[in-house]
């Protein structure tokens, strides 16, 4: 039995309170549906350019661990620098050619490409396999440079003529707009005599 002092459905305040809670749910749903979007739009920029970004680190640990000339009896070339190009070999184990006994690794900027070559040679300097990979695109003014810790020509040199040892660190730098985004990329050389 009701009286007449009974209210039926909703007051103002739980009215409030509904729509406020509401809000805050819509809210969340929101927030989360544009952060997922921007997950995906990342990833698929990610996976569009996942080569060059591979083949940028695995540049840098063969950089890394290029073999000073001392070491290199009976190859041909050590490590020769120019300020558009460069070219070293590393003795490192490479997963595309693991019964190698070394690498040859050009690096040099070509038009508007920075590209990439590696041969893979057996204890006879014979070639086993042969890579070729493009590092970034759209590149401009790029530049190799070279640093010499101690000596007479101390510091940033734009050529690298000494053939009896290493720099102690490599310098590539482009102009801003390559694909990938191309930041400064400095290694510092570990067998450095």
């Amino acid at each position: 039995m009701r009286t007449g002092n009974q209210k039926s459905g909703l007051s103002l305040f739980e009215l409030l309170i509904a729509l406020a809670l509401l809000a805050f749910i819509s809210l969340a749903l929101s927030s989360g549906f544009r952060l997922g979007s921007r997950l995906f739009v990342k990833s698929a920029e990610l996976a569009a350019v996942s080569d060059e970004l591979a083949l940028r680190a695995r540049l840098r640990d063969w950089l890394a661990t290029a073999t000073p000339p001392s070491l290199l009896t009976g190859f041909a070339n050590g490590f020769k620098g120019q300020n558009h190009s460069m070219e070293f070999i590393t003795l490192t184990q490479t997963p595309f050619a693991p019964k190698a006994a070394g690498l040859s690794v050009s690096v040099w900027a070509e038009h508007d490409e920075l590209l990439l070559k590696a041969i893979a040679f057996d204890d006879d300097g014979k070639t086993l396999s042969e890579y070729s990979g493009l590092l970034a695109t759209n590149v401009s003014d790029v530049r190799f440079d070279y640093y010499l810790a101690s000596g007479e020509t101390a510091g940033w040199q734009t050529e690298w003529s000494e053939t009896a040892r290493l720099p102690d660190l490599v310098r590539i730098s482009t102009g801003r707009g390559s694909q990938p985004d191309w930041p400064e990329f400095t290694v510092r050389l570990l067998m450095v005599q």
